[in-house]
């Protein structure tokens, strides 16, 4: 980022952990840059308590003995910690509770304990996540109305079934925030009245795939892998691994529901240096994804497209999902695919290293996403702010960003 950049006490709330056993997202490869580039992390996880507990989810234990109401270090400038009360508000998914979520996300997010505002009160910018962690704006503006606030919205919250609670909530986020990151220009549709927001694709580390690493399949078998459960088809694995029973299917940081076939091998939740060399050494990458038109966002901000390109694997990707990296292998949402020779046109496909072009690393990303904040001399910014009437599409007939948005790019 450069000396020009001052160094920055950064609070991250978010619902994700970090911890090495569980994988990464977007947010921890960007935290991370930051605290190389020299800014202090206070990275912290909410939307936990008892109740995990009891919905066996294995996040709960493993923050409640590391980092239960305290920060530790966890690397160079980056501290962790977790919010674990008794009690959590959370999206139940069931329209006739809104009502009581309503109140129950009132409640939640108006409440912080010691270790976290003790650290509010010397920090300059509050990274808020999508979700949960929306909860919170009030409060954190109430307790320092001077905080900047960076809205790192990751997904439309009506893909990840957030409740009406929520939703509110971002609304009031949107108005507030000092600046909106987003990493799909069909994201940012929906802020339509909001100031400063910027699109900025997603990143991989390249440094990690730069490195040869020995593969971990056994010799002579046929291997595919699904990365990260966001809008899993179940169905539509099962199927596949049942007409390609010489073919492995491996899942990471997915729950399976129910039985399944020998040929699936579920690994759930691994480090993202774990998961490395099955990205390198796979046949082919499978994003099952169940999507509506709502979702078709996923394209443009999947991580694990990325890193499927990345590897250079061929992709099994639904029909109505965009994308045009030319690894895609198409199937049918409306009929069941013929998926053995889904498959087989998979594994014959010739691997393109014009699939990796414009990928960004994330060093780039991090940058971008501060520098309105910090120096705008930093980043590649093209504004895109202007006149809303008669737009065009852009040079690929796809929708038109919305001219209040900012195009990040290298």
């Amino acid at each position: 980022m450069g000396n020009a950049v001052k160094l920055q006490n950064i609070m991250v709330l978010t619902s994700h952990v970090m911890l090495p056993q569980f994988r990464k997202t977007s947010l921890h490869f960007v935290v991370e840059e930051w605290a190389r580039s020299g800014h202090t992390i206070y990275f912290t996880t909410v939307g936990y308590s008892a109740l995990s507990w009891l919905k066996g989810d294995k996040r709960y234990p493993a923050l409640q003995d590391t980092q239960r109401n305290r920060y530790v270090p966890a690397a160079p400038n980056i501290y962790c910690g977790a919010h674990l009360p008794l009690l959590h508000a959370f999206s139940s998914g069931i329209p006739l509770l809104s009502g009581l979520e309503m109140r129950l996300f009132s409640l939640y997010g108006n409440h912080l304990p010691d270790f976290i505002t003790k650290r509010l009160e010397a920090a300059d910018i509050v990274v808020l996540e999508s979700g949960t962690p929306l909860a919170f704006f009030h409060r954190i503006k109430a307790l320092k109305p001077s905080v900047r606030i960076i809205y790192f919205c990751r997904d439309m919250l009506t893909s990840i079934g957030a409740s009406t609670a929520l939703m509110e909530a971002e609304k009031d986020v949107v108005r507030g925030a000092d600046l909106i990151v987003v990493p799909s220009p069909r994201i940012a549709d929906q802020f339509e009245l909001a100031g400063d927001v910027r699109f900025i694709p997603q990143g991989i580390d390249k440094s990690l795939f730069s490195e040869a690493r020995q593969s971990p399949f056994p010799f002579g078998t046929k291997n595919g892998l699904v990365v990260g459960d966001m809008l899993f088809d179940q169905g539509a694995v099962a199927a596949c691994a049942a007409a390609n029973p010489d073919i492995y299917v491996h899942l990471f940081g997915i729950n399976w529901h129910g039985a399944h076939r020998d040929n699936v091998i579920i690994h759930g939740e691994v480090s993202f240096e774990t998961l490395v060399p099955y990205l390198q050494h796979a046949d082919f990458g499978f994003a099952p994804y169940t999507a509506g038109p709502d979702e078709v966002y996923l394209a443009e901000s999947s991580l694990k497209l990325l890193q499927y390109a990345t590897c250079l694997l061929p992709t099994l990707l639904p029909e109505n999902i965009p994308g045009s990296r030319g690894n895609e292998v198409r199937y049918s949402v409306d009929r069941e695919p013929d998926w053995n020779d889904v498959v087989n046109a998979a594994l014959r496909m010739p691997r393109d290293p014009k699939w990796r072009e414009g990928i960004l690393d994330w060093a780039d990303v991090a940058s971008n996403i501060l520098s309105p904040l910090t120096d705008r001399s930093i980043g590649f910014v093209h504004d895109m702010k202007g006149p809303r009437s008669n737009p065009s599409p852009d040079s690929n007939g796809e929708k038109p960003i919305h001219p209040n948005v900012s195009v990040v790019r290298t």
